[in-house]
């Protein structure tokens, strides 16, 4: 995930989505991500600070619903844009935030779509439950 010279708009191939994420955490879906801008022809989705504002302030309130805000990179994303906007960002530094807030908002949407198990409720290292459900 380059950014393009002869573009400033997109960037390359969606392959080292899970390296974008920078030891920031791990992404919820590399796929959906690869395909989230497969479709948008590798173009950027986040440009201004408002943008990221507005995505802070969801993860802050997702606590409301039961959610953490760690859970979807809210601490990562402040420090690394650091209240600017992603366009104003070192091309390095854009793409990595690009990254996480995708990741974040496809985190808030699918959990408020489909709930979040807490991993204590899981079993370690299975993708099951521990307990049956009745």
């Amino acid at each position: 995930m380059i950014v393009c010279a002869r573009d400033r708009n997109s960037y390359g191939a969606t392959a080292d989505l899970p390296s974008r994420a920078g030891g920031r955490g791990a992404l919820a879906s590399v796929e959906l991500l690869a395909d989230f801008y497969r479709r948008r022809n590798n173009r950027y989705a986040w440009h201004s600070s408002r943008q990221v504002e507005d995505l802070l302030r969801l993860t802050e309130h997702s606590v409301d619903e039961g959610f953490r805000p760690g859970d979807f990179h809210a601490r990562e994303i402040a420090a690394l844009t650091g209240g600017r906007a992603p366009s104003n960002l070192p091309a390095s530094a854009r793409v990595d935030a690009e990254v996480l807030l995708s990741d974040s908002l496809l985190r808030l949407i699918y959990q408020h779509r489909y709930g979040k198990v807490a991993p204590r409720g899981r079993a370690e290292g299975r993708q099951g439950f521990t307990r049956a459900i009745c």
